[in-house]
């Protein structure tokens, strides 16, 4: 079948959604469909709500008789209209691949109250929808006051060459000097760098090391104060800001390192946390994250409370100074890692949920799949 994908700018994007949405489109291809990628421009959330208007977004969407169009939640202010003129001329389902609802995130009233309400109305537009993870789903039920179809897909993290042993994880917790943390994700508010530098300022300074591998090119103010932070603790040798990284290197520096720590929120599904845990790292998450579900409270990791910056210093401490149990949590992490999900086992249901839909040509009202 013919399958159209909607998203902002381009799928080598880097970001975890991206990923997400890359690996689908590769799955899909691999079962004998074909997917046309319909790019969008990235904008202001003001400007896109004039995408509504497109006579041109509105033939590009219902040509080339796709069986589907998949639309990236992300462009929803792009289509939450445009949809239901779509509608009017074509019969080819729509449905939503959700990495995170807009109106899950924390904004002042007026925000808040219009982006759920533009969400709202664009969920309303589709046939069913794709979710990387049962909060989201439960989220869409909520936003909506029903049941739409579809299934939860989670991310994967299988992606990345794994040539750790389980002695050798062992070893490396148990090596002398500074505990080696990594921070994985663009520099922005969201992924929470800030936090993690406010945490660390209750860690004695000679015992860690901290690494941030990601893109300093989205929010230059964020970056900006974040060196200044650095600058004014007298950081500059601990802290290394070292850019956007590479797949092959973000892997090598994760086998290098013994703990991942990325406060982000909101967040999804993590893709960052999935590759630490794949490695053999525990993980210190913010605990109201979506991703917290992903580790195990004081086994694979540690959920750091809103507000309590020395109770997440003190389990920073704690494993730089009790190697044998950085040792436990880090086997216990790739313990967690291997019995979650893989991208082949995740995007074949995603897979077989489209399928249906263009096999039945509307959804079945059976619900969100687990």
């Amino acid at each position: 079948m013919h399958i159209a994908l909607v998203i902002y700018g381009s799928l080598d994007e880097v970001s975890g959604g991206f990923l997400y949405d890359r690996k689908l489109v590769e799955h899909l291809q691999q079962r004998g469909h074909e997917v046309t990628v319909i790019p969008l421009s990235w904008r202001s959330y003001g400007w896109s709500l004039v995408d509504n208007g497109s006579h041109r977004l509105l033939r590009r969407m219902q040509g080339r008789d796709f069986a589907v169009i998949v639309q990236d939640e992300l462009i929803h202010p792009s289509v939450f209209q445009l949809n239901q003129r779509l509608r009017r001329v074509v019969q080819t389902p729509i449905v939503a691949l959700i990495h995170l609802l807009r109106s899950s995130q924390h904004w002042p009233v007026w925000q808040q109250r219009f982006y759920r309400w533009v969400e709202r109305r664009y969920l309303t537009t589709v046939d069913g929808c794709i979710c990387a993870n049962r909060h989201i789903a439960a989220r869409v039920r909520a936003q909506l006051g029903t049941i739409l179809p579809g299934v939860v897909a989670p991310p994967a993290g299988n992606h990345l060459r794994v040539a750790l042993t389980p002695a050798q994880i062992v070893e490396r917790a148990q090596r002398p000097g500074p505990l080696k943390i990594i921070f994985v994700g663009n520099l922005i508010p969201l992924k929470g760098l800030h936090r993690l530098l406010a945490v660390l300022q209750h860690v004695p300074a000679t015992s860690w090391r901290l690494t941030v591998l990601g893109s300093q090119d989205r929010d230059r103010a964020y970056v900006r104060r974040i060196w200044q932070h650095i600058a004014t603790m007298g950081w500059e040798e601990q802290v290394q800001l070292r850019g956007l990284r590479s797949q092959t290197e973000v892997a090598i520096c994760l086998a290098d390192s013994d703990v991942l720590a990325v406060p982000s929120y909101p967040e999804s599904y993590s893709i960052a946390y999935l590759e630490a845990l794949s490695h053999g790292l525990p993980v210190m998450t913010h605990a109201e994250s979506d991703s917290a579900d992903l580790v195990e409270h004081g086994v694979s990791g540690f959920h750091m409370q809103p507000y309590d910056l020395v109770s997440a210093a003190q389990h920073l401490e704690a494993l730089a100074a009790d190697r044998a149990r950085l040792a436990r949590m880090s086997l216990a992490a790739r313990s967690r890692f291997a019995g979650l999900p893989s991208w082949e086992q995740s995007l074949s249901c995603a897979a077989q949920f489209l399928e249906d839909v263009v096999a039945q040509r509307s959804p079945a009202a059976e619900g969100l799949r687990p």
